[in-house]
């Protein structure tokens, strides 16, 4: 059976009531899975802290060594007193209890009044605080007395739960640890000493105790000269947020963490220093425009006692350049470029709005979402991120709300420019070109996502020396319609990879002149998965598409190099327009143009269901179409089917109208939560005109009609992030939209729960 230690101490208060001669009690036991947390040794630090009258000073302390709460600096203070039988009992530093059983308890009595008569040279005046939101140990203390031992350090440490109700595996378990020298040694010497915990924001702050220990650290005989702990008491104002520190417009989320939190009933905010109230909410958001630095203030009451805390600069926003850290907030295009210097990090509770046309430029560094990433260009200058030199990539780790990158362009990543793990993301009309990685694919690896869109996307000149060249799929389900896999070099796969019992419906991508580095590889690697190919274009020339360990592919109506059995395949020469003159990653992908001549093969000889259909709208005609031309009968490849509309057309002067108004309705605030104003004060509309107000999430679909078609001289508006059947909608972007006659304008609002 797995064994852990358990490394306990047992130490008795000085408080600055005490006579100075009074020595404290240390202990410490050590106890192993077998015996469980040894509760005979247990019980027995619980009935004397329980006998406050008997063992006014005792300070249990339990130091785990293995389990689910591991101690800090467990080894070195086992290594200290040589442990040897389990469990076993080290009191005051110089008397051992080894042993267990029903006679624990009289063992450590005896212990305990052997050392409580013994006089300390030491008085502390001890206290436990809050700056800045870390937890300091202040400790005044004053010599009566000669100490004659050297190497002498003073110990700071955290204690949870002390008080016992969280069960054995954290009564007065240790958490936090730091020890100092402790220069101090004749009679009369006087000083301070400190140290800051950050908080754990899981804790309850009234169960956590404060301990400063002095003691001799030699092996084997290390005895405490005093002891003392603080803990917290009364209406203790304090705070936290999701950031501290970034570009403008930087969104702050803040966190009251005031103790003891179910007696106060009253909040103020000074968000921004100025000495006026910004908010009365419990737990209020604010965004930060201009740069500079700012106090933030709360006041809380209990309906009788009013405190509060002032931390000064807690707030900086910074210039666009040299961003690391934790990040909230948007990204504007005149603040742009951007550089990133270091590792970036939006947490579970924020957010990255980037606008169209930005620039992020990352030096050897990654972009880490938790929370939430929008990132919408599209109809506009596309987002750009890339390097002057390398960098590590964007990754999506578990950020469940609706993620949307379109219009990006991601070059020069070194460690695939994209990575998603359990995440829900739109990863439209996007551009990957020019990344490296090594195992992992260039440009784009998704595992265990099913709520997937990927489509429209080019995947060019990306090279991967030991995987697959553009895409790996692990484990997910989804539809990977109307991309372009052009001119890159893998190992494995030239282009794309299936594995770990993917489920993937390959419609209307192309994939040619790609190149794979190992005689074992493919140009479509399936492995372990489920693949449908349909209306697609894969072309090479030998080893076009694998099927291992139980993997399944089924393809149809595709042109599949060297013949692939299903019907409606065919075996031609696709007919791009003007493709790149040879295969890999030294020829330019990027800059070819892929589309269908008007000879090619591959025009209407798609699935002829309507489904399929490319568009038939003559503003619009696609890539592959011309106006003139052709059916709407599916055309293979990228530049086909239904999923081709979102790409521009071939005829660059062809504008496609859409309605435009100078006015804008203006909501407030954004980011909101629970609710968002609505005001039609700046709309310019005609007040003779019925009014219709509706949300729509980021598929189109209306989700909360507010008027519809009504006559109203109301210009104020709230939408309390329901749905039509009064459901809290998930958190994430939607769009409010106003008509009314000739006037259509929308605005776009982020939810955050």
């Amino acid at each position: 059976m797995k064994k852990f230690l358990v490394l306990l101490w047992i130490l008795l208060l000085t408080t600055p009531l005490l006579l100075a001669s009074q020595m404290y009690v240390v202990g410490e036991v050590f106890t192993q899975t077998w015996c469980g947390y040894c509760p005979a040794a247990r019980s027995a630090l619980l009935q004397m802290y329980n006998q406050s009258e008997t063992f006014p000073y005792f300070i249990p302390l339990i130091w785990q060594g293995n389990g689910t709460h591991v101690s800090p600096n467990y080894s070195s203070r086992a290594s200290l007193y040589g442990v040897g039988g389990i469990p076993h009992g080290q009191w005051g530093g110089t008397i051992p209890v080894v042993g267990g059983g029903t006679g624990v308890y009289s063992s450590y009595v005896n212990a305990h009044n052997q050392i409580v008569n013994l006089n300390s040279p030491i008085e502390i005046d001890f206290s436990l605080g809050i700056s800045e939101n870390q937890l300091v140990l202040e400790a005044v203390t004053t010599l009566t007395g000669d100490i004659t031992t050297t190497n002498n350090r003073i110990q700071y440490i955290l204690t949870y739960d002390l008080i016992n109700e969280m069960g054995a595996d954290y009564f007065a378990s240790v958490k936090s640890y730091h020890q100092e020298d402790y220069p101090l040694n004749t009679t009369g010497e006087t000083a301070e000493f400190s140290h800051a915990f950050p908080i754990d924001p899981s804790w309850d702050l009234y169960k956590v105790k404060g301990i400063v220990i002095i003691q001799n650290i030699t092996n084997g005989n290390a005895p405490i000269h005093q002891a003392a702990m603080a803990s917290f008491e009364g209406l203790t104002p304090m705070f936290s947020s999701n950031v501290t520190q970034g570009p403008a417009s930087l969104f702050v989320q803040f966190y009251d963490n005031s103790l003891p939190a179910q007696n106060i009933t009253s909040w103020e905010w000074d968000l921004n220093g100025d000495g006026s109230i910004d908010s009365t909410d419990e737990n209020p958001s604010y965004t930060y425009t201009e740069i500079g630095a700012y106090d933030v203030t709360l006041i809380v009451s209990d309906g009788t006692d009013v405190v509060e805390i002032t931390i000064e600069d807690y707030i900086t926003v910074t210039e666009s350049n040299d961003i690391s850290g934790n990040i909230s907030g948007t990204w504007h295009y005149d603040n742009g470029p951007y550089d990133v210097s270091g590792d970036i990090f939006i947490p579970e509770d924020s957010f990255l709005i980037i606008e169209p046309g930005v620039e992020i430029i990352v030096d050897n560094s990654e972009i880490i979402v938790e929370g939430y990433i929008y990132a919408d260009a599209e109809d506009d200058e596309p987002i750009i991120f890339t390097s002057d030199t390398t960098w590590k990539g964007l990754r999506l780790n578990n950020s469940q709300i609706q993620n949307t990158l379109i219009n990006c362009e991601f070059n020069n990543a070194n460690q695939t420019a994209l990575i998603i793990n359990d995440s829900v993301v739109n990863i439209v009309g996007n551009t990957f070109y020019e990344n490296s990685g090594s195992t992992n694919p260039g440009a784009l690896k998704i595992t265990n996502s099913d709520d997937i869109v990927l489509k429209n996307n080019i995947f060019a000149n990306n090279l991967s020396t030991n995987g697959p060249a553009a895409v790996e799929i692990n484990a997910s389900s989804f539809n990977v319609e109307n991309n372009l896999f052009v001119n890159n070099t893998g190992y494995i796969g030239s282009s794309f990879a299936v594995r770990s019992g993917s489920a993937i419906t390959f419609t209307n991508n192309s994939v040619a002149h790609n190149e794979f580095m190992s005689s074992n590889g493919y140009h479509i690697f399936n492995h372990n998965s489920y693949l449908q190919i349909r209306n697609s274009i894969i072309v090479g020339e030998s080893r076009l598409i694998s099927n291992f360990t139980g993997a399944a592919t089924i393809a149809e109506y595709s042109n599949i190099s060297n013949g692939y059995s299903g019907g409606g395949n065919i075996d031609v020469d696709p007919m791009f327009e003007t493709p790149s003159e040879g295969i890999g990653i030294d020829f330019d992908g990027l800059g070819a143009v892929w589309y269908l001549s008007e000879e090619s093969p591959c025009v209407d000889t798609g699935n002829p269901d309507d489904t399929y259909n490319d568009p038939e709208d003559p503003y619009n005609p696609g890539f592959a179409k011309f106006p003139a031309r052709g059916t709407i009968r599916n055309d293979m490849g990228t530049y086909g089917g239904s999923g081709t509309s979102f790409w521009v057309s071939v005829d660059e002067e062809t504008i496609i109208p859409h309605p435009e108004t100078d006015n804008r309705i203006v909501v407030y605030p954004n980011p909101f939560n629970p609710s968002v104003s609505i005001s039609l004060d700046n709309i310019e509309y005609s007040k003779g005109n019925p009014v219709t107000l509706k949300v729509y999430n980021t598929k189109g679909q209306i989700v909360r009609t507010l008027l519809n078609n009504v006559m109203t001289e109301q210009t104020i508006f709230v939408w309390n992030g329901h749905d039509e059947n009064n459901r809290l909608l998930p958190s994430g972007i939607y769009f409010i939209g106003f008509v009314s006659g000739n006037v259509n304008s929308n605005q776009k609002v982020l939810l955050l729960k």
